[in-house]
């Protein structure tokens, strides 16, 4: 789909989510829709992208990797970033790596992250490497200080708890 087509999409998908808000009383919405309209809405643009795994070969191993991130000053606390509302953001991360991911947190701005994969090594290395970039792009905040993550994630939990403004959210 082009970007063009992308944003008409995204604009309309947030047209319905807020008549759906603003229009059916909490009691009377379908949950599983609502769902959708959050999972389209405020999916990262990272994880919009299809990625393909190399072949398998080898053995069919469980590969783990332990990732300790200190970020000494870091203005977020890192485990929620990483978690998002409600854990989507670490569910989201999950099916698109195909890993499994936990966070500890140690301190405010250090957290210890484990991924998990079973499958081929090979193919577990990459997704075990895809899962540690997804991780690293999501605490990166960007020098012009347009935070994405931040404001898609509390867009989100905006929607979630009720509180959400019918305002145009900006779509990459």
């Amino acid at each position: 789909m082009s970007s063009v087509n992308d944003s008409r999409y995204l604009y309309d998908i947030q047209k319905k989510m807020e008549a759906m808000l603003k229009y059916q009383k909490p009691a009377e919405r379908d949950q599983k829709l609502l769902q959708y309209y959050i999972d389209q809405l405020f999916t990262l643009p990272c994880f919009r992208t299809t990625v393909v795994p190399p072949p398998g070969f080898g053995i069919f191993a469980r590969y783990v990797r332990e990732l300790h991130i200190p970020i000494p000053g870091y203005p977020y606390n890192m485990k929620m970033r990483l978690t998002g509302p409600r854990g989507s953001t670490i569910k989201r991360m999950e099916d698109f790596c195909q890993c499994s991911i936990n966070v500890h947190p140690v301190k405010y701005d250090h957290v210890v992250v484990y991924i998990a994969c079973a499958d081929y090594i090979n193919v577990a290395r990459w997704r075990v490497d895809l899962a540690e970039k997804c991780i690293m792009e999501i605490l990166r905040i960007p020098a012009n200080g347009r935070d994405v993550v931040y404001q898609m994630q509390m867009a989100e939990l905006a929607v979630r708890n009720g509180t959400y403004e019918s305002r145009m959210m900006y779509f990459h």
